[in-house]
């Protein structure tokens, strides 16, 4: 079963960044969020919902932001 506190980072593309640069930035990562320097920002569903309608209003046909609307 899978822990509420999972969470996932993407740190870059191969070959861009090395594999063993890819494991030591998530050491790093892991120790400043278990020390808890940083926390993940979070965000409610209301907000996030909002934000994503905004976005799709400047990027997307009004049929489609409807849909979205609808759909959520």
């Amino acid at each position: 079963m899978v822990g509420r506190d999972r969470w996932a980072t993407t740190l870059g593309r191969f070959p861009v960044i090395s594999l063993s640069a890819a494991r030591t930035e998530a050491k790093r990562l892991l120790a400043e969020r278990t020390l808890g320097k940083s926390s993940p920002t979070r965000i409610a569903f209301d907000d996030a919902k909002d934000l994503f309608l905004a976005y799709c209003e400047e990027k997307n046909r009004p049929r489609m932001v409807t849909d979205y609307r609808r759909l959520l």
